[in-house]
């Protein structure tokens, strides 16, 4: 809760993420999503119960501008690391590096969320805890985005994300769970969470339900109308 007379925002909660893993947490507005990830993150303390983390954290808030405080982009990546090699090498993969000279506040949306990823990257955090990763996101940077999280996890860096785009979810996780009441559902294959919903489902699920089972994201979608 956020003062001793308010509602629990969080009650009874017990979260546990494996390494490597690609969690999505989704619920309503006002649900405490943002609220569980300033908790993990040590943003909050919790009145209550115990955060247990095995590995280094760095957070993505829902504005990316807010990571950065210079002039340019390469002097706030060198706050976080002297390392210019390394520097170099993730603004090449992130696809910055020709924006190093650049003001933060002059990039795009895309641009300034890849950046945020390089800056985080850059304190080699092994849990990367994402808040509305794909707000203000069109179609390709969210599939830049999917890619993205997916190599991450690839090489063993654990991913907790909280969204209400569900079809992203479906795409890039490996496990979901829905936050309801302070607390959370069981976690699930990304499958069994969301197919055998009547509304709190993906896109692709609706549009294909009594036509083909097991069909949640938009690639299934496609593959099952050229099977046809």
């Amino acid at each position: 809760r956020y003062d001793k007379k308010s509602d629990d925002v969080l009650l009874g909660l017990n979260l546990s993420v494996n390494r490597g893993e690609i969690f999505s947490v989704v619920g309503a507005n006002g649900s405490g999503k943002s609220t569980l990830l300033s908790v993990i993150g040590a943003r909050l303390k919790p009145y209550r119960g115990k955060v247990k983390l095995n590995e280094k954290t760095a957070t993505m808030p829902q504005n990316p501008q807010l990571l950065f405080v210079k002039d340019s982009l390469l002097e706030d990546f060198k706050s976080v690391s002297g390392d210019l090699e390394k520097i170099n090498k993730l603004s090449e993969k992130f696809n910055v590096h020709r924006l190093l000279n650049h003001h933060p506040y002059d990039l795009s949306g895309g641009e300034i969320q890849r950046a945020g990823f390089v800056k985080l990257l850059l304190l080699e955090p092994k849990i990367l805890l994402l808040d509305e990763p794909t707000k203000g996101c069109d179609s390709f940077s969210k599939a830049e985005l999917a890619k993205t999280l997916k190599e991450l996890s690839d090489n063993q860096i654990t991913i907790l994300l909280v969204t209400h785009d569900l079809d992203f979810s479906a795409e890039v996780s490996t496990v979901c769970a829905m936050l309801f009441n302070g607390t959370l559902s069981k976690r699930l294959e990304p499958h069994e969470f969301y197919c055998g919903k009547r509304f709190y489902t993906t896109s692709a699920n609706k549009i294909s339900r009594g036509i083909k089972d097991g069909i949640i994201t938009t690639e299934e979608l496609i593959s099952a109308v050229k099977e046809e």
